[in-house]
């Protein structure tokens, strides 16, 4: 999980490849422990925005999240670019 926490947005990297390799860097860490990881797409949800190098789009973003849906539901899948 060490790549998955220390992964960015790449320079020259959109919103969707970003997003894309997230996904897959939290899959290969769940094949590895043979589980789906609790409060997996909260880890994802948080560590795109986190991760974004635009610092506007992280917080309209975030202010999205507390506006437009329930604190308790905020998913990954809210905020993730259509594909």
């Amino acid at each position: 999980m060490s790549r998955f926490y220390a992964r960015g947005q790449g320079r020259d990297e959109s919103i969707s490849m970003y997003a894309l390799s997230l996904q897959e860097i939290m899959k290969r860490a769940e094949r590895r422990r043979g589980s789906v990881l609790e409060g997996g797409d909260a880890l994802l949800r948080d560590r795109f925005l986190d991760g974004l190098r635009d610092r506007d789009l992280e917080r309209q973003l975030r202010q999205y999240l507390r506006a437009a849906v329930p604190a308790d539901s905020r998913t990954f899948q809210d905020i993730r670019p259509s594909t």
